[in-house]
């Protein structure tokens, strides 16, 4: 039941991407160049819709609550749905309908045995509750510091909460992942982009050896992760971002409408995670590969400097910082700001997954190493690094080509492992830069003649292995079932403070809406149907 669920959420959500392009195609004449860019339209429409979700959520949220607004949000999907039949649907080639089936089913499977990651207790749970029930709140950060972190993935799972069961909320990070793989396969076996099937054909290969090595594997591949967490999701956007940005730094190409397409998924990453502005390097690459006019850039893309704009003025409104916690982002004269909040966060992100010590390497890099699951995957990371480099030489020939992406790959690659290590060098911020390392292994090769069935293999058990064993088993004995995932305690215990409460006998509120790291608690202030929450610096 849950794998025909899913496929009618997928499907629902392809149907409202593509009803939303064809109206922006036809009232504006908005083109999107996908196909040129080798992928396919049909495989982007879901990853459009939940875009579009997200954003329209977060910018009614300024005047209504997300639970007030989701009825009008069903109301613009039903329209959207119905404006399909404006245009027959076309499919880009024969096999795209059985092939999206397949994979949306298998990777289905993973919902199976789900359950909600440590970190929605602590306040991503709490966020999407002030967000469905209350219009933006000014200083959200000051009842809890993490809540500063308020990224476009709290938006859209506001809106996919039904009852008591949060199942859906990994629906949305499997749209992500049929995205990725179908994108996998389609730079494979249907386009004939060289450098993205070299690449692709790479990436599918350190899937599949992210199921052996040290402790039964693990080797820093783009993960399933525990329900509501945004870090695979900014992981498939970031890393097919960079290798569409780099597919036509290679070939010399240049168009104002490829570039738009650039920017929305660069505002997407960085709504996503904030290191995704890294992805301004390959933009400036590309950038500088073509006619170099700002006013024409400007004219392509009003509505996303508009819409960014907003997502920038909701982060000030909610944290004091437009780019939390960035601290030269921060606007210090604002009552709701809190720089001692700001310092905690970022000693917090640099102590817990310990951030690079440039003064002692040897000592540093020891204590990385021994911090959580780092040292099984780093060696698993170097292990199928070189096995894929020896089978790499096996599946391809030499091929000697005039590259274009080796000094954009190189500083982009190199920028983003320096501020990965310099602020929060954990294992699940890295899934992209982990594969992105393997990019340069495509460089001037080619796939051998006739190996086109190996790969095909190698990618049929790279995605059946995706899944986790116990999903297939929780699936076997349970297929006829709808999975539900529920709250992992039946009553939250807390300490009732002044104003709001503090959980008892650890940090997790869950959906308590009114849960204070403190325990102290304070009353906010309420004017127009807006609370705000003063700073301590300025109570």
């Amino acid at each position: 039941m849950t794998v025909v669920v899913f496929n009618l959420f997928y499907l629902i959500h392809l149907l409202v991407g593509r009803g939303l392009i064809l109206f922006l195609n036809n009232n504006i004449k908005y083109s999107l160049e996908l196909n040129d860019l080798k992928i396919s339209k049909l495989t982007s429409y879901p990853v459009i819709a939940i875009f579009f979700v997200g954003n329209l959520s977060f910018i009614a949220n300024f005047f209504i609550p997300v639970e007030v607004f989701i009825p009008y949000l069903f109301g613009i999907a039903i329209f959207l749905i119905l404006y399909n039949f404006k245009e027959k649907i076309k499919i880009q080639y024969s096999l795209q309908p059985i092939i999206t089936i397949i994979i949306s089913s298998i990777l289905s499977i993973s919902t199976f045995g789900m359950r909600l990651h440590y970190d929605m207790g602590l306040y991503h749970l709490v966020n999407q509750t002030w967000i469905r029930e209350n219009k933006i709140v000014f200083g959200l950060q000051n009842l809890h510091n993490r809540l500063g972190f308020s990224s476009i993935q709290e938006y859209i799972s506001s809106v996919y909460w039904y009852e008591d069961n949060y199942v859906f909320l990994h629906f949305i990070n499997l749209v992500f992942f049929v995205f990725f793989f179908l994108y996998l396969y389609e730079t494979i076996f249907v386009y004939d982009s060289n450098f993205l099937k070299n690449s692709s054909i790479i990436i599918v290969l350190y899937c599949l050896m992210d199921n052996f090595g040290v402790n039964g594997g693990g080797n820093g591949f783009v993960a399933i992760q525990t329900i509501g967490k945004p870090d695979s999701n900014f992981a498939v956007i970031y890393f097919i971002t960079s290798l569409l940005i780099l597919n036509e730094l290679k070939n010399k190409k240049f168009s104002y409408s490829k570039l738009s397409i650039f920017l929305y998924l660069t505002f997407f990453a960085i709504q996503l995670r904030i290191s995704g502005v890294i992805l301004f390097v390959l933009i400036i690459f590309y950038f500088l590969n073509g006619n170099k006019n700002i006013v024409n850039i400007i004219k392509t893309n009003k509505l996303l400097l508009v819409i960014s704009s907003l997502w920038l003025s909701k982060n000030i409104i909610t944290s004091g910082c437009a780019l939390f916690p960035v601290k030269y982002t921060c606007f210090t004269s604002l009552s709701w700001y809190s720089e001692e909040l700001v310092d905690l966060s970022v000693a917090q992100s640099k102590g817990f997954y310990r951030s690079i010590d440039f003064n002692n390497l040897q000592n540093w890099l020891s204590t990385w190493l021994n911090t959580g699951f780092n040292r099984q995957i780093t060696y698993n990371f170097f292990i199928s690094f070189i096995i894929i480099f020896l089978l790499w030489q096996f599946f391809s020939i030499k091929k000697i080509r005039n590259q274009n992406v080796n000094s954009p790959l190189f500083i982009f690659l190199t920028l983003g492992i320096l501020l990965w290590l310099t602020n929060s060098p954990g294992l699940r911020f890295a899934y992209a830069l982990y594969m992105l390392c393997f990019i340069p292994l495509s460089l001037n090769r080619d796939i051998k003649n006739g190996m086109k069935f190996f790969i095909f293999i190698f990618f049929s058990i790279s995605i059946l292995l995706f899944p986790r064993l116990y999903s297939y088993q929780y699936f076997i004995n349970n297929y006829s079932e709808f999975t539900n995932v529920n709250l992992p305690v039946e009553e939250v215990k807390v300490n009732q403070l002044n104003w709001g409460v503090s959980p008892i006998g650890g940090n997790q509120c869950w959906n308590y809406k009114k849960c204070s790291s403190s325990n102290k608690g304070y009353e906010p202030l309420i004017k127009y149907n807006y609370y705000f929450f003063y700073s301590l610096e300025n109570r």
